[in-house]
């Protein structure tokens, strides 16, 4: 009998094989707006914590590679030590060519010049220089010099910044295509909504600034709600519309539909191999016992009717009882 859950195995060759959702027709359908829509977007896959989402999506990358398209998968949260999203974003672009490529060594250094961190904010520079000082009438006549010279800076800085961004877009289109065949490169993003507030906010904004070129579309598998909770957090407001600012960046959205939960009950069950118990030579032996495979099933099933309760949530039940019934 097993005492843990692990991840379900994809095959290459038919990655829903052990999909005891069902999913595959989804995987289908949304293939085929990938093949309809040639330009550049993003699309969401939006279902709540806990509803197998990842597991989906690892499978339907496989099926996106079996027809055809490169893929790259990026869990957002394993990287959200990162200062700065797009150093992660360009190491799995990475993975599709060799270090020694051009158009990728292009590519960094354009990145380079718009991750710069920009200069300290007009007052906060002149108030750590003059806060301890008694020379406050040489402190007001250097006001005016500071600014000046700051606010080339800052301009210069821009003017740097704008024109990084526009090579680094032309570098990478021209990376995609020289990386991919007909079909568009599927950038799979997960776990966005686990991040801290501002690592989330920022792989949000990078995508949609430095990524919106053609031949490469977004994939974010988020759990919507969780997600705008963390832009509220961000912004420190309530009165945030997490939503609408979620439109910015998401083009097309897509909900998984919810499981029937009477076939997960059954494939963990058979999983954790439950009926090894209920089955076993000690139980059968008595007839009072010979219909509990049933009566746990049916109990299961009444439990898990609560729509509050999660894939997971019911997976973590089951794998409980698989131990107390080893005790």
């Amino acid at each position: 009998m097993g005492l843990k859950y692990t991840e379900i195995e994809i095959p290459k060759d038919d990655p829903f094989k052990f999909c005891k959702l069902k999913r595959r027709p989804y995987a289908e359908a949304l293939t085929s707006i990938l093949n309809n829509f040639s330009e550049s977007f993003v699309l969401s896959i939006n279902n709540q914590w806990g509803t197998g989402k990842t597991t989906f999506v690892k499978m339907w990358k496989q099926y996106l590679s079996n027809e055809g398209f490169n893929t790259l998968y990026f869990n957002a949260w394993e990287s959200d030590f990162e200062s700065d999203p797009l150093v992660a974003l360009m190491s799995e672009l990475q993975t599709l060519t060799k270090k020694s490529d051009a158009t990728f060594k292009s590519l960094i250094k354009n990145g380079s010049k718009i991750t710069q961190k920009v200069l300290p904010a007009l007052i906060k520079a002149i108030a750590e220089k003059y806060i301890e000082t008694k020379v406050i009438t040489d402190a007001i006549e250097k006001i005016t010099e500071s600014t000046s010279e700051i606010l080339r800076d800052e301009i210069n800085e821009y003017a740097t910044k704008k024109q990084g961004l526009k090579d680094f877009r032309t570098d990478l289109e021209k990376f995609l295509s020289e990386n991919n065949s007909d079909k568009p490169l599927i950038f799979f993003i997960d776990e966005l909504d686990r991040c801290k507030p501002d690592y989330a906010v920022e792989v949000l904004e990078k995508v949609k600034h430095f990524f919106n070129v053609r031949g490469i579309i977004f994939v974010l598998s988020i759990d919507k709600i969780q997600l705008t909770n963390a832009i509220r957090g961000y912004y420190g407001s309530e009165k945030i519309d997490g939503m609408e600012y979620l439109r910015r960046f998401i083009d097309v959205e897509y909900n998984i539909p919810l499981p029937d939960s009477n076939l997960f009950i059954k494939y963990l069950y058979d999983y954790l191999d439950l009926k090894s118990f209920f089955n076993s030579t000690e139980r059968s032996q008595f007839q009072e016992f010979r219909d509990e495979p049933q009566t746990f099933l049916k109990f299961a099933k009444t439990i898990f009717q609560n729509p509050n309760l999660t894939l997971r949530q019911q997976e973590k039940i089951f794998t409980r009882v698989s131990w107390l019934l080893l005790l």
